[in-house]
């Protein structure tokens, strides 16, 4: 009977583990994936300002 119980607990806990992992490494993957993404839009928002701004320079002279 407490042999089962101790079993149990010891699931219970490694089920624990388990879920903080993934939780862990799921928010590691938003987090990177996010910044990825984020760097990503803002080297395309830099260089269509540059592009705009040589446009623009070219355009007035």
């Amino acid at each position: 009977m407490w042999q089962k119980r101790s079993s149990r607990g010891t699931c219970q806990k490694w089920q624990l583990y388990s879920e903080l992992l993934i939780t862990m490494a799921f928010s590691i993957f938003v987090v990177t994936g996010c910044g990825y993404t984020l760097t990503m839009m803002l080297d395309t928002l830099l260089m269509l300002s540059q592009k705009l701004g040589e446009n623009a320079l070219t355009f007035l002279i």
